[in-house]
């Protein structure tokens, strides 16, 4: 069965609000009220129901901004809708402003109710269905959909590049020495693991040495740059380095 509606919303935050509305809407609306850990994939009946729905109603939270899929499911209703943003209808509640930070500027300056105003909610829901605009799929296929899922939730499992400024360290010249910032994928779990290991212990020179090998063009200097920027700037790397304790990587 597909819905004409999707409610986004973060479970811990909105739900009697996004429950109240979906009760309104009645048959019109999607919404999963199951609990998704934070490791887990994105599920495909939660992608199905986004890119079946013409409307995203979105519950602007800080809780909602600090969950990875509900930052998700903004992203691809973003991805699907039009430049006017003309698919989604905003809700807004507590720390709202992280939410509509990351929107065009076309929705984000619009007057959105808050999210107890039920009513007012489902009236800016209804009118844009009395156009029947399409289903964003229409925009964004599902292959298209899981690939961008796929790259935000590898992305989402990372601290975002930082640059390296009073970070003494050694980098090859050119562009080896620079992040690549999303473009980074599939190798998220090697730079945890990495950092795992450096972590380690009481910060003695011993853990704080790494090697990695493997044979030439597999991508060893490019995995040691994103661990660096990733994780170089961070206040446990800081301090370690205050102590004067170096971190090696070996290239073979």
């Amino acid at each position: 069965m597909s819905y004409s509606v999707f409610i986004s919303y973060s479970r811990s935050e909105s739900g009697a609000q996004s429950r109240a509305l979906a009760a309104k809407l009645g048959s019109l609306a999607f919404l999963d009220a199951s609990v998704i850990d934070d490791g887990d994939q994105f599920p495909q009946y939660l992608l199905d129901g986004l890119l079946n729905a013409s409307v995203v109603v979105i519950f602007a939270t800080k809780a909602y901004s600090e969950s990875r899929f509900c930052r998700l499911e903004m992203r691809l209703a973003l991805a699907g809708g039009d430049a006017a943003g003309c698919h989604l209808v905003v809700a807004l509640g507590t720390g709202f402003n992280a939410v509509l930070d990351a929107m065009p500027a076309v929705v984000a300056t619009q007057n959105w109710p808050p999210v107890e105003a039920t009513d007012s909610l489902e009236a800016l829901v209804q009118r844009p269905l009395g156009n029947h605009p399409r289903p964003l799929f229409d925009r964004l296929t599902r292959d298209e959909a899981r690939r961008l899922s796929k790259a935000f939730l590898e992305e989402s499992k990372l601290p975002s590049p930082q640059a390296l400024h009073g970070i003494l360290c050694s980098l090859p010249p050119g562009v080896a020495g620079q992040s690549i910032g999303a473009r980074f994928v599939g190798r998220a779990d090697l730079l945890r693991d990495i950092h795992r290991v450096l972590s380690e212990g009481d910060g003695g020179a011993a853990q704080l040495t790494s090697r990695l090998t493997a044979g030439g063009g597999f991508g060893k200097t490019r995995l040691a740059v994103e661990y660096l920027h990733r994780f170089g700037p961070s206040p446990t790397f800081a301090a370690k380095a205050e102590e004067s304790v170096s971190k090696v990587v070996n290239y073979e």
